[in-house]
């Protein structure tokens, strides 16, 4: 089983493309559509029973709470799904949203908000492949641009317990705040190409 984790900061994340509009892909062919969000209102509760972050649920799991947690705040509004960290948690604001699949597209409307930091480090957002176990692939976009990086299952880091980062790819170009951006994520085996508007960059996990 493959999972999708969405950690994301300071982001709204909404929208589904007309067809002629979809973007087109560099390695895979689209096929049955296995799932799709418009946002218009809160999704439906996960089922089953989570092991560790990555697997045994299906569906969106994340924190609504008003105080937030460790994994953040999110919430949905004018057909937008909006995360924020938790100030103080030093961990992104975490979505995940669990589905059994081999290979995939996954394809996203993202934004980047101008709002205040309030001391957090950074504004960006991840995009993260999950199997079991742990993370597969990251693709992350920040205001410097799109990254692309694999998961070693061979090794593990000694401070985290989990799979060591690999090399990253990169799509350096400004992001500006308040505007939307496409990312497409295609994994296929072993292999995975990622793409920021129409920017495309290429790693194996």
């Amino acid at each position: 089983m493959k999972s999708i984790a969405l950690s994301f900061l300071l982001l709204a994340s909404s929208a589904v493309l007309a067809a002629d509009e979809v973007p087109q892909t560099l390695m895979t062919t689209r096929g049955k559509l296995l799932m799709s969000e418009d946002f218009l209102a809160a999704p439906a509760p996960f089922t089953g029973k989570p092991v560790g972050f990555a697997s045994g649920f299906n569906g969106w799991r994340y924190n609504s709470a008003a105080t937030g947690g460790k994994s953040g705040r999110w919430e949905v509004a004018n057909g937008e799904f909006r995360g924020v960290e938790t100030r103080g948690a030093n961990h992104p604001g975490t979505a995940s949203f669990g589905i059994q699949y081999k290979d995939a597209i996954i394809q996203c409307e993202v934004r980047l908000n101008d709002v205040p930091d309030e001391g957090r480090k950074y504004r960006s957002l991840f995009l993260k492949a999950t199997d079991a176990k742990d993370y597969v692939v990251s693709l992350s976009v920040g205001t410097g641009g799109m990254f692309l990086t694999p998961y070693d299952a061979a090794k593990i880091n000694p401070t985290t317990k989990q799979r060591d980062k690999g090399s990253v790819s990169r799509v350096l170009t400004p992001i500006k705040l308040n505007e939307w951006h496409t990312v497409v994520m295609e994994i296929h085996g072993d292999e995975v190409v990622a793409t920021l508007d129409g920017k495309s960059r290429s790693e194996e996990h």
